[in-house]
């Protein structure tokens, strides 16, 4: 989407809503390549997108929950932990749990949060460093961790087409010693990001299956062998040998050392226990409109982080959704006065008191 023009897409959008106005437009706002910065004119980029309506894909929280980014390749693919798969929590080999890893947990768990308030950019929260930001003032790899004027602008997803599944990213980083279903785990939590988010959740299909691709980053012309879904529960794609050379051959050595080290993959135990426990996730976002807020003032009014700045206990996300008469909201929801979520990525009980005040604005 990046590479048409952002007054193409503005037209393409009105003629489809003239003839059905239950449309959603989306696509991929990158800002790359002979279009980077605007360079050929106003492009369909990320941060041209804010007031369309239309939504662009979230890097932010996907780098954050998956660990690294799209490009990595040898080493730093098993360096580079996540939110998900035990960044400073569960160091693998390549990690200490060093105060470095604490501090870029701390960082990304910033990103996490701009994106559950749907990629805001005027969304104000508590950040690592205990000041007060906006989601545009957060830096991401030098753009702005918001850039949406409402939450439908932004998809949030941890897997899609390009680059690995969310299971085999987890492989790459995943301490050698975690077991099957702490693996499964990690998937439960990577995936709990996207679905309890503001705005639109995107599941790469299979991913409540602990879909592989056998460790090949790019697959779309890869045929079955490594693409196949078994919706029949009974197993994954997982170690079909080494992916394609011109895809992955400078990731081989790590591939095959993972391998070595987690020959068998996921049995339909741990499959069965994904698909229900995202299945969960699914029901509790439907069954409330708190989840599908509509307006940044909405969000603004209603959404409220616990455990943030320098003292938070690192690896938990915690936040509150009000709602009814008593908190001064129209009621969304009959059921509830206050959802509280805790998404807890460290794979031990965390004590926490939250304080279930909203903070002033």
């Amino acid at each position: 989407m990046g590479h048409h023009m952002l007054s193409n897409m503005e037209k393409a959008l009105d003629a489809v809503t003239a003839v059905d106005p239950d449309t959603y437009f989306y696509g991929e706002g990158w800002n790359f390549g002979e279009v980077a910065n605007n360079a050929r004119g106003v492009n369909a980029i990320q941060p041209n997108m804010a007031g369309t309506g239309i939504g662009s894909f979230n890097d932010r929280l996907r780098d954050a929950v998956r660990g690294g980014g799209p490009f990595d390749g040898g080493d730093a693919l098993r360096a580079n932990q996540g939110f998900s798969n035990g960044l400073f929590s569960i160091p693998n080999d390549r990690n200490s749990g060093s105060d470095a890893e604490k501090t870029r947990l701390l960082q990304i768990s910033d990103w996490i949060r701009v994106g559950i308030a749907g990629s805001l950019s005027n969304y104000s929260l508590v950040t690592a460093d205990g000041t007060t930001r906006t989601g545009a003032e957060i830096d991401y790899n030098g753009q702005s961790a918001g850039y949406t004027s409402d939450p439908q602008e932004i998809i949030n997803y941890v897997s899609k087409h390009d680059n690995q599944t969310l299971w085999d990213n987890n492989q790459y980083k995943a301490d050698f010693a975690a077991t099957l279903q702490e693996r499964a785990q990690m998937q439960v939590v990577g995936l709990s990001v996207p679905i309890l988010s503001q705005g639109i959740p995107f599941i790469h299909m299979g991913s409540e299956l602990l879909r592989s691709k056998s460790m090949e980053r790019d697959s779309y012309d890869s045929g079955d062998w490594f693409n196949e879904v078994d919706f029949s529960y009974q197993e994954t794609a997982w170690n079909r040998g080494l992916p394609r050379q011109d895809k992955d051959g400078a990731n081989w050595d790590l591939i095959t050392e993972i391998i070595g080290q987690f020959p068998a993959g996921p049995t339909p135990s741990e499959i069965d226990y994904t698909r229900k426990q995202v299945e969960k996730l699914l029901t509790v976002r439907s069954g409330s409109e708190l989840f599908r807020l509509r307006t940044a003032e909405q969000v603004s009014e209603r959404l409220a982080f616990h455990n943030t700045g320098p003292s938070q206990v690192p690896g938990v996300i915690a936040f509150s959704l009000d709602d009814g008469p008593d908190n001064g909201l129209t009621d969304l929801d009959s059921d509830v006065d206050q959802i509280v979520v805790v998404i807890n990525s460290t794979g031990t009980n965390r004590h926490w008191t939250p304080a279930l005040v909203r903070p002033s604005p």
